[in-house]
């Protein structure tokens, strides 16, 4: 094999592993909820649920908008992150985060999608919820590319964050 061919051959891999890595996204999958800056707290919060997990986030998963969930008339933090690696290296875990305007010491999460399960692809705040667009695992699926799709909402109950639907 000639260097040239070695070298296609190596960013082919590459480009692979990390479509496996990302859910198998696309360039355009939720590109406007990914540039906001992280809210105080929210890094640090990531951080020790990986370390807890003993799993790792790679950034470039992370989906986030912003909207009013207490409708106090100010917005509020709405993130998705992805852990990677907690019980296998293929596994990982996708986590709805948010932070309140109201109340920004507090991070509320909530697991919503995980490996041949259900892939987050989309967040926004729509009337006051959460609404998540997922990619779901069917039967005959391989690892890195679910084939069916859903919606979740997600809301605050008593201060407690909830899915609404299953």
């Amino acid at each position: 094999m000639n260097l040239a061919s070695r070298l296609l051959h190596s960013l082919s891999t590459l480009a692979l592993a990390l479509a496996m890595l990302t859910g198998c996204s696309t360039p355009g999958d939720s590109s406007a909820t990914r540039g906001l800056p992280a809210p105080t707290g929210l890094e640090e919060w990531v951080a020790s649920e990986a370390t807890r997990l003993g799993a790792r986030e790679f950034p470039v998963t992370r989906l986030q908008t912003e909207g009013d969930l207490d409708r106090d008339g100010r917005p509020d933090s709405v993130w998705v992150y992805r852990l990677d690696g907690s019980g296998s290296l293929e596994s990982f875990h996708q986590f709805l985060a948010i932070q309140l305007s109201s109340d920004p010491r507090r991070i509320r999460s909530l697991l919503v999608g995980k490996s041949r399960g259900r892939s987050i692809s989309e967040v926004r705040v729509v009337e006051g919820k959460v609404e998540l667009h997922a990619q779901e695992y069917l039967p005959t699926d391989q690892s890195c590319c679910p084939t069916g799709h859903t919606t979740l909402r997600a809301g605050l109950r008593s201060g407690q964050l909830e899915l609404l639907t299953p």
